[in-house]
C-alpha cells in the first residue's frame, strides 16, 4: 500500500445535505484546526479555526472578522471544503466560545429583516395606483355617500 502524502489525516468525504452551521458546530466541538473555503453563488469566503475557535474570517464581499463569519454562516446554500494552508492567517476574530450562538442570532435577525422588507414591499405594491387609473385616483368616486347607506340600521338583524 502506498503511503498517504495528503496533509489531511483520517477519512475524506463529500457530504450533501449538511448545513455549514452544523459542520462548524462539529469542528468547534471537537477542537479541530481547519481552514475552510466556502462558496455560495458568486460569493467566496475563508474561515480558519484553531483548537475549535474561529480565529480568521474573510469573504469576497470585503467583509472580515466577525462580520464576515456571520455573513458566511447566513448563506443558505453552496459548498464548503477544507483546504491545506501551511501557515496561519493573521487573526482577525476573537472567539470567546459563543460565536456560533452570535451567528445564529445574526441569521435570525437577517431573516426577520428580509421578511419585514418583503411585507413592506408587498403592502406598497398592493396600494400602488394601477396605471389604468392614471396618476392619481379620486377616492371620492369610490367612497359611499350618505344616501347609499340609508336604510341600514345597526340595530336591525
Amino acid at each position: 500500500m502506498a503511503p498517504n502524502h495528503s496533509p489531511f489525516e483520517g477519512f475524506s468525504a463529500t457530504i450533501t445535505g449538511i448545513s455549514l452551521f452544523d459542520y462548524m458546530q462539529l469542528i468547534m466541538m471537537t477542537h479541530k484546526n481547519k481552514i475552510i473555503e466556502i462558496r455560495s453563488g458568486k460569493h467566496l469566503g475563508v474561515i480558519q479555526i484553531q483548537n475549535g475557535k474561529v480565529v480568521f474570517a474573510k469573504s469576497s464581499d470585503g467583509k472580515t472578522g466577525k462580520d464576515s463569519f456571520f455573513e458566511m454562516m447566513s448563506w443558505e446554500n453552496g459548498t464548503f471544503k477544507e483546504i491545506h494552508f501551511e501557515k496561519n492567517l493573521n487573526k482577525n476574530v476573537i472567539d470567546l466560545g459563543n460565536l456560533l450562538l452570535e451567528a445564529a442570532e445574526y441569521i435570525d435577525n437577517k431573516k426577520l429583516n428580509q421578511e419585514k422588507e418583503f411585507i413592506k414591499e408587498s403592502i406598497e405594491d398592493a396600494f400602488e395606483t394601477p396605471k389604468e387609473f392614471g396618476e392619481s385616483l379620486d377616492f371620492d368616486l369610490i367612497k359611499p355617500d350618505a344616501t347609499s347607506l340609508d336604510g341600514l340600521d345597526d340595530n336591525e338583524n
